[in-house]
């Protein structure tokens, strides 16, 4: 019993030095993105039924830094202010896939092949959702463009404004992350504990593929916390595209985000948003096993091993967790 403490004590430790300081400078960067773009710059860009509205829509939701839950609201509110179905239906994929706080961390802890592989998935899942929702979604014709007027922000001096991209990034946008970031971390340590290799049992990739996607497209996971799941998926021999696909629906899909859709954009939007994902992952997770499979992962996990991350960010990191768990505790 003590041994598996100290196995699990290690394995968490090990995922949170990997990621702690791509986290950090994810944040960082998330929180001067979201100083210097207006609130409703998106919107007035995702209006028109058409490829451009779409291309923007994937373009913008790729580096923020929004997790699946979060996004609903923003992709409600899009559609309220006057965006097309399907470009909102392309945002609500390509943003909590991805975001440049989890690109990061991927790029850290599985390298540059995986991340493109992740990151180009994400775009052309997208893009095919997008533009199925502009062939087979009918638009209301007499639904007008909102446009909020927005006065341009007086400058602020460095210092405030500084303060208020740290408050973005270590308060408003870590705040919801701490708890699942916290679980994704315990429950890859706990995952890589299993002392069996699934491939013994499941020798077929497309019987994998399956497993992880009915594992992965009811719960919520955001795009950080996939990350330890994943890796502890590898350690357990599941292929790296059944990782791939935990990486992509599971940020983008889950129980509360299907409903939503279900009810504001109707049947068909949702089919075209599961079987996207679905089919999607499954072409990509099929090209990665195929053409990199487990030479180029171990070749990036090793990587990872020799990056020497220091523990300073995963302690700091670590305090931040725990300082938003216990202020969300204290509240309610």
């Amino acid at each position: 019993m003590i041994e598996i403490a100290y196995k699990f004590v290690l394995n968490f430790w090990s995922f949170l030095n990997k990621m702690a300081v791509y986290i950090i400078i994810g944040l960082l960067i998330a929180g001067i993105l979201k100083y210097f773009l207006p609130d409703d710059f998106i919107r007035k860009h995702l209006g028109n039924p058409n490829s451009t509205s779409v291309i923007k829509s994937v373009l913008f939701g790729i580096p923020l830094p929004i997790c699946s839950c979060s996004v609903i609201p923003i992709g409600v509110s899009l559609k309220k202010s006057g965006a097309s179905s399907a470009s909102v239906l392309s945002f609500l994929i390509a943003t909590p896939v991805t975001g440049i706080d989890s690109i990061l961390v991927t790029y850290g802890v599985f390298g540059g092949i995986f991340t493109a592989f992740r990151v180009i998935s994400s775009v052309f899942i997208s893009l095919f959702a997008g533009i199925l929702g502009n062939a087979l979604i009918k638009e209301n014709v007499d639904v007008k463009e909102k446009r909020r007027v927005r006065k341009r922000a007086k400058k602020k001096d460095i210092k405030t404004a500084i303060k208020e991209i740290l408050s973005y990034s270590f308060n408003e946008l870590l705040s919801p992350l701490a708890k699942p970031l916290l679980y994704g971390i315990i429950l890859g340590a706990i995952i890589s504990l299993i002392p069996i290799d699934i491939s013994a049992y499941i020798d077929n990739l497309f019987l994998q593929y399956i497993l992880v996607l009915l594992v992965s497209v009811p719960i919520y996971v955001c795009s950080i916390s996939s990350i330890p799941i994943a890796l502890s998926l590898l350690s357990i021999g599941f292929s790296p595209g059944s990782a791939l696909i935990f990486l992509t629906a599971g940020p983008a899909t889950n129980i509360v985000t299907i409903t939503t859709i279900y009810k504001i954009f109707g049947k068909r939007a949702l089919a075209i948003y599961l079987s996207s994902i679905i089919l999607g992952s499954f072409l990509f997770a099929f090209l990665f096993d195929y053409f990199v499979g487990e030479i180029g992962v171990k070749t990036t996990i090793e990587a990872a091993h020799h990056l020497h991350i220091s523990e300073i960010f995963a302690v700091i990191l670590l305090i931040l967790i725990i300082y938003h768990i216990i202020i969300q505790y204290n509240i309610k």
